[in-house]
Parts: C-alpha cells; sequence; structure tokens
C-alpha cells in the first residue's frame, strides 16, 4: 500500500502541477532557514520529520478511505443494482 500511496500522491501530482517548482522552493527556503538556524538546526529536522510522518499518515488514511468507498460502491452496484 505505501508504494501505491506513494505513486498516486507524488508521481501523479508531479504529472499534473507545478510540482518540481514547489519542490525548487521548498529545497530553496530550507537551505535558508537551516542556515539562519546554524546550531538549532536540529529544531527545523524534527520539525521536516513531524510534517513528513503527518502527511503519510493523512495520504494512508485518504487512501483507504478512498479504497472503502469504491468497495461500497461496487457491492450497491453489484448487490442492489443502485447507486
Amino acid at each position: 500500500m505505501p508504494e501505491r500511496i506513494f505513486g498516486v500522491a507524488y508521481q501523479k501530482t508531479k504529472e499534473t502541477t507545478d510540482y518540481s517548482e514547489w519542490i525548487k522552493e521548498s529545497i530553496s527556503l530550507s537551505v535558508d532557514i537551516i542556515r539562519l538556524l546554524g546550531k538549532e538546526r536540529n529544531i527545523f529536522d524534527r520539525y521536516e520529520e513531524l510534517s513528513t510522518s503527518r502527511v503519510d499518515a493523512l495520504l494512508e488514511n485518504t487512501y483507504k478511505q478512498g479504497f472503502n468507498d469504491g468497495i461500497e460502491l461496487l457491492k450497491s452496484l453489484l448487490y442492489e443494482g443502485k447507486i
């Protein structure tokens, strides 16, 4: 499932958005923030870890809900003949 989530969330997003520009700007901002923080860089590192974990959980839950919704729709169509 994580591979599928990554494929949908990131690979397909790259095809339909300004993803590469967002990445370039994010990297530039990260470098600036780390430079400004100096020895306190670990604060930013921890923030990035938490942000990544949060986004990963959101994406996983969204994927699961979409899968469950698809199953319910399929059941409605196959067994109840309705949408």
